[in-house]
């Protein structure tokens, strides 16, 4: 796409105009002969053959040139058209010559013209830009136009070269109606959208991204930069890996702790490319993601595995103590049936020993019990029922229940007290008294 012409470009097209402009008037001007009778044919032959040489070069330029170049007299009637011109028009210059801009191209663009012609009429020099209807196309022209003098330097018309413009125009307008949609469906999304500067300065940000951030579009235009969305370390991060996000190397290191306005921080993630006009980066743009819950769930999961772990190890732990606790019952149980067999023992030592089985015997029952238990708990088997206890008569009977189980086992060297919050009878809970 061609961009619009440069000071010297346009310097250099005045300076063409200028001499098309010196060299009409010379063609239209009567030059002064002047010299003795002997020099007379020398002077008029030299003279001759300068003009017919700059006539030539003159009118090669003309007929070379892809521009249109065009007179108009003092009337703003066409006077002179170049063969490009002819071309755009498809027209001969017959057919193009006496005619005004407002009967080639229609009333509205013909005045509009007419005002800039009146102003070069007037001695200025002007640059413009329009659109009007060639053959019934809508065709857009950069204009430069200055005025045509004759030989006693008075204004009699102007000269103008016109570049078609066309293409240039619509990718411009190609290229706006691209970056409004971008930015229609940049509002749509939730994460933020960003562009910014080689410098880091935010030129642009979606709805989404100042809501996140907490800005406003009047920050962005007072000047907000990116690595002021940072914590200082990861700021400094960014500023460093910039020039390789800018040459398109992706970072696979994309996550940072941002900042927002008032200065609650939360991770983010960025994903971005840079932004290329001209052949020439410009600046970047990108995605921004609020990873916050991500990094939340993240964090439970590792809580929850090491939470499985050290329920694993427990449960070896477990395992290697029930072996123990079963095997001391089971070594009594079976010791003890082996002593029944002998015939020597008396009636007194037979009911020890076998009181001491059946003991051991409840003693293992119990821990089975206790093993299926801690395994319906874990498999969430275990309903809990909630009901009033009276708290104070649940723990005196277990007194007296502890205090039978000592005499029963003569441990009278154990002294069992019980000690209550609340010393009234009637005292309750809430609470499943089968798991108390």
């Amino acid at each position: 796409m061609k961009n619009k012409p440069t000071y010297k470009e346009l310097e250099k097209r005045v300076k063409e105009l200028e001499n098309l402009n010196l060299y009409f008037r010379e063609l239209s001007g009567n030059s002064s002969i002047t010299g003795t009778q002997n020099d007379f044919s020398y002077t008029m032959d030299s003279r001759e053959k300068m003009k017919l040489k700059k006539e030539a070069a003159f009118q090669a330029i003309l007929e070379s040139a892809q521009d249109s170049i065009f007179l108009k007299n003092i009337s703003l009637k066409y006077t002179y058209i170049n063969p490009a011109m002819e071309r755009l028009f498809q027209l001969p210059a017959s057919k193009i010559t006496g005619k005004t801009d407002s009967e080639l191209f229609g009333e509205e663009s013909g005045k509009h013209i007419n005002e800039i012609d009146t102003r070069v009429l007037n001695g200025e020099i002007i640059e413009d830009e329009h659109t009007k209807p060639v053959n019934k196309v809508m065709k857009s022209f950069h204009v430069i136009k200055v005025p045509l003098r004759d030989d006693k330097g008075k204004i009699a018309g102007l000269c103008g070269i016109a570049r078609n413009i066309t293409r240039r125009k619509q990718a411009e307008k190609a290229l706006i109606e691209n970056e409004k949609k971008f930015k229609e469906l940049a509002e749509l999304l939730p994460q933020t959208v960003f562009e910014n500067d080689i410098n880091g300065n935010i030129t642009y940000s979606n709805t989404a991204g100042l809501e996140l951030f907490g800005y406003t579009q009047k920050d962005i235009h007072n000047g907000l930069n990116f690595s002021q969305l940072f914590i200082t370390k990861d700021s400094i991060r960014l500023k460093k890996i910039m020039p390789e996000l800018l040459n398109n190397n992706n970072n696979k290191d994309n996550e940072y702790i941002a900042i927002k306005k008032n200065d609650t921080e939360f991770p983010i993630q960025i994903y971005s490319s840079p932004i290329i006009k001209d052949n020439k980066v410009i600046g970047l743009r990108g995605t921004i993601i609020d990873i916050t819950k991500q990094t939340k769930v993240k964090e439970e999961l590792i809580k929850a595995k090491e939470k499985a772990e050290e329920s694993d190890r427990l449960k070896t732990a477990f395992l290697a103590n029930m072996s123990h606790e079963i095997r001391t019952p089971m070594n009594a149980i079976i010791g003890i049936s082996s002593m029944l067999s002998d015939t020597n023992i008396s009636k007194d030592e037979k009911n020890d020993f076998i009181s001491l089985i059946k003991s051991n015997g409840k003693a293992l029952i119990n821990l089975i019990d206790d093993i299926l238990y801690i395994a319906k708990i874990e498999a969430g088997q275990i309903k809990i029922v909630k009901t009033q206890c009276m708290i104070n008569k649940l723990l005196s009977e277990i007194y007296l229940s502890c205090n039978e189980n000592k005499k029963r086992l003569e441990k009278d060297n154990i002294k069992i007290e019980i000690y209550k919050a609340n010393n009234q009878e009637d005292f309750t809970i809430l609470t499943d008294t089968q798991r108390i």
